[in-house]
Order: C-alpha cells, then sequence, then structure tokens
C-alpha cells in the first residue's frame, strides 16, 4: 500500500511538472507569434512608405513641386 501511494505521488507530481511545461511552451510560442506579427507590422510599415516616397518620385502633383529641395532650385 505504501509504495502505491508513492507511486500516486509521483505520478501526480509528474503530470503536474507537465502541465506547467506544457503551459510554458504555450506561453513561449504566443511571445514568438508576437514578435513574428510585430516584425512583420513593421515591414509592412516599411513598404508602405517606401511606396508612397516611390508615388511621389515617380509622379509629383502641383501641391508636391514646391516641397522638397530638388525641386526648389528652379
Amino acid at each position: 500500500p505504501s509504495s502505491d501511494s508513492t507511486l500516486n505521488a509521483m505520478a501526480s507530481t509528474a503530470k503536474v511538472t507537465a502541465e506547467i511545461e506544457l503551459e510554458k511552451l504555450i506561453l513561449g510560442m504566443d511571445n514568438k507569434l508576437d514578435k513574428i506579427m510585430l516584425k512583420l507590422n513593421i515591414r509592412q510599415d516599411d513598404i508602405h512608405l517606401q511606396r508612397i516616397d516611390e508615388n511621389k518620385l515617380t509622379k509629383p502633383t502641383a501641391g508636391d513641386t514646391c516641397r522638397g529641395s530638388v525641386v526648389r532650385k528652379f
């Protein structure tokens, strides 16, 4: 009987440990996913800003020609 209770105690300890490790793993995955999403968002912002600059460079409108140091030289 004493060995049964010892085995039960060890089994429940192992179960709790496994649950804690699983929780850590899930939390770690969430953090990694958040970081990946953050990096993706930053990349998207960079690409978006780059596109805006390219549009200004390739298609200047009447309002944009007055701005910018290059155009002011005329």
